[in-house]
């Protein structure tokens, strides 16, 4: 796919940043922003990001993508996307797990529970549009 045709879909794009550390999510905005991907969304841990999704997929907004961190106090990253695959108007929504766990045990949990792909800290941008580029080639975000 150009960049041309890309950059136009990056600006289309609805995402929510799911972290419970404010300077993270930040971060990755940021370089959604850098990516042209201007209507970004944040949640500071589960509850709220469940809420957001299920608002805006009742207002007919829902997300492109969620990028969600895996360790959160209370309800972590994991039971979200078990949560998110269990509800049928959220289920097919691509979900990139960011995580400093990057053993084989927890990498087969996510895949059991549905992630959609990972993205291992320290999160850069190039690596983060990759992965969003790759889900776009892929039609998983239209």
């Amino acid at each position: 796919m150009d960049n041309k045709k890309l950059e136009e879909v990056f600006q289309k794009m609805r995402v929510i940043v799911v972290d419970d550390v404010a300077a993270d999510r930040l971060m990755v905005k940021t370089m959604l922003n850098k990516m042209h991907i201007k209507d970004v969304t944040e949640a500071n841990d589960v509850k709220e990001a469940i809420f957001k999704i299920q608002t805006a997929q009742q207002f007919k907004k829902p997300f492109h993508l969620i990028l969600s961190n895996w360790m959160m106090p209370g309800i972590t990253g994991l039971q979200l996307l078990e949560r998110i695959r269990a509800e049928a108007s959220s289920s097919n929504v691509p979900v990139i797990m960011i995580t400093g766990l990057a053993d084989r045990d927890s990498v087969v949990q996510s895949i059991s529970s549905g992630v959609t792909d990972f993205l291992i800290k320290p999160v850069t941008k190039d690596n983060l549009e990759k992965k969003i580029t790759a889900l776009i080639e892929q039609g998983k975000i239209p």
